[in-house]
């Protein structure tokens, strides 16, 4: 009856509330009301049924390809799965009812939990470092979950995640466009000198030959690939608030570009996306330790899958990357988003939070690119 759900939505997907709508331009999230579900489904409340593109995508020049879309899809069905298998994981994400894979030209679908009264925090505005604490034992335990899955579990997930849909997306057409953005922003004022100075090193960074070293950043470091999200940045965290405002970590969604790989993507897109440039500078190594404890613990009775010292060299190492991924395709949405507010405060408070976000990011990629390279 979930699969009939799925199936409806998929037909009728225009007609439908799209919660993702501007979240992401690789699928379509559709809630489902419980008056709208006529019966199919004996759900205590509301469905989301998240669908495929039926046609192929465009992200500014670059055309996304449908066997691109077919691979994100169905990694994620792939990862809930796994999540399925192993549900004594404690990874957190919402309960899957019903899936299809997509097979062109038929599309497919994902039809899940809605987790009502949670919302995504705005790549726009900062978290705490207490308030990634849960997640980032979340990540750790994602991680350790690969010492549970099987062969054929491991195989089904990609392993060229970096220098296949990065080199899509940050084609020289795009990057184009992207690198206007970041030109934008220092010419308004809102970068730091040294900032400014670091922009050409984001050309370097999205090289193919570079993007080829990152994907085997694990084995050169002597690391082992672990099962990594791929994307772990505040949209596709979900965050409960209460009456005083405080925010309480639910769960992971959208696991698409999930992929094995080194655990520092995950680490590194999830500090420099969510945290302010002082914050990811001054509690790096205590969140690193916090996240090491707890791989130790959901590791065992194994050794953890790499060392201390692996862990931080492979973020500062991935950091440039993770700089690039933020603040390339984000300046122009902060662009975008000012340009419409009519609130000048708030206008002046957002532009406050970017500029020194962007500003420590551009400078550390510098600083690392340098140290690396």
């Amino acid at each position: 009856m979930y699969a009939e759900v799925g199936r409806r939505a998929t037909e009728n997907g225009a007609k439908l509330e799209n919660i993702g709508a501007g979240k992401g331009n690789l699928s379509n999230v559709l809630l489902l009301r419980e008056s709208q579900l006529n019966g199919l489904a004996n759900s205590h409340g509301a469905l989301v049924v998240k669908t495929t593109m039926a046609e192929p995508v465009k992200i500014l020049a670059n055309q996304v390809r449908t066997e691109t879309l077919a691979k994100m899809h169905n990694t994620e069905l792939s990862v809930y799965e796994v999540l399925g298998n192993h549900s004594n994981s404690q990874i957190p994400h919402p309960k899957i009812y019903a899936m299809q894979r997509m097979i062109p030209p038929s599309q497919g679908f994902i039809v899940m939990q809605y987790i009502d009264q949670c919302e995504h925090v705005s790549v726009y505005s900062n978290l705490t470092p207490d308030q990634l604490i849960e997640p980032l034992k979340a990540a750790a335990r994602l991680h350790a979950l690969t010492y549970e899955m099987t062969s054929s579990e491991r195989d089904v997930i990609p392993k060229d995640l970096i220098t296949s849909w990065f080199s899509e997306l940050f084609c020289e057409e795009n990057m184009l466009v992207f690198l206007n953005g970041l030109e934008r922003l220092a010419s308004a004022g809102l970068l730091t000198q040294s900032a400014i100075e670091a922009i050409p090193v984001l050309k370097k960074v999205l090289t193919n030959e570079n993007l080829h070293k990152l994907e085997a950043l694990s084995y050169q470091l002597g690391m082992r690939d672990v099962l990594c999200h791929g994307d772990l940045w505040p949209p596709n965290l979900m965050f409960q608030q209460d009456e005083k405002a405080k925010l309480t970590f639910r769960c992971f969604i959208d696991f698409q570009t999930a992929n094995m790989g080194c655990a520092a993507q995950d680490i590194c897109r999830l500090l420099a996306t969510s945290l302010s440039g002082k914050d990811r500078r001054d509690s790096c190594e205590n969140l690193l330790a916090i996240y090491y404890d707890e791989l130790a613990k959901a590791s065992h009775p194994h050794q953890p899958p790499f060392t201390v010292k692996q862990l931080l060299v492979a973020y500062q190492t991935y950091l440039p990357f993770a700089s690039a991924v933020f603040c390339l395709p984000i300046s122009l949405g902060f662009l975008g988003r000012t340009q419409k507010m009519e609130d000048n405060e708030l206008r002046a408070q957002m532009a406050e939070v970017m500029s020194e976000k962007f500003s420590a990011l551009l400078e550390d990629a510098a600083t690392f690119w340098n140290k690396f390279e």
